[in-house]
C-alpha cells in the first residue's frame, strides 16, 4: 500500500485528526458569526494523492469487507445518510486503522466482531 509512503510513515503527524485534515477527509463546519449557513464540508486544500488512495480504498472496502459493508448499508439505507458522507467516514476508519498499525508497529487484527442479536425476547 502506498499510504505509508505518501505520509512519510506518519512521522510528522501526532494524531489521526491531524492526518485527516492533511488528507482532506476531516469535516469542517461552515460558520459565519453565530449562524450556520451551509452544511459541513471537507476542505479542498489537501494532499490529493492521499485523498485518492483513501477514496479508492473506501470504495473497495464497502464492497468486500463485511463489517464496513454492513456499516455502509446501515448508514445509507436505514439511517438515510448521504452516500458521500458515509464514504468519507469509511475513509477516516481506514486511515485510523493504518495510522494505528504504523504507530504501534504491528499488523492489523480484528479483535471485536459485532454480531447482532437475532432474538431479543426478554427472559421469563
Amino acid at each position: 500500500m502506498e499510504l505509508p509512503m505518501v505520509s512519510n510513515k506518519f512521522k510528522n503527524i501526532r494524531a489521526i485528526r491531524q492526518f485527516a485534515s492533511y488528507a482532506g477527509i476531516a469535516p469542517f463546519p461552515y460558520k459565519s458569526g453565530t449562524t450556520i449557513r451551509k452544511k459541513t464540508r471537507v476542505s479542498k486544500i489537501a494532499n490529493k494523492k492521499m485523498k485518492a488512495l483513501l477514496h479508492n480504498s473506501a470504495v473497495l472496502a464497502k464492497k468486500f469487507i463485511p463489517d464496513i459493508k454492513a456499516y455502509y448499508h446501515r448508514k445509507t439505507d436505514i439511517e438515510g445518510k448521504h452516500k458521500m458522507s458515509v464514504l468519507n467516514a469509511i475513509r477516516l476508519k481506514i486511515a485510523a486503522r493504518v495510522y494505528s498499525c504504523i504507530k504501534n508497529n504491528r499488523l492489523y487484527e480484528k479483535i471485536h466482531e459485532y454480531k447482532p442479536a437475532k432474538d431479543l425476547a426478554p427472559p421469563i
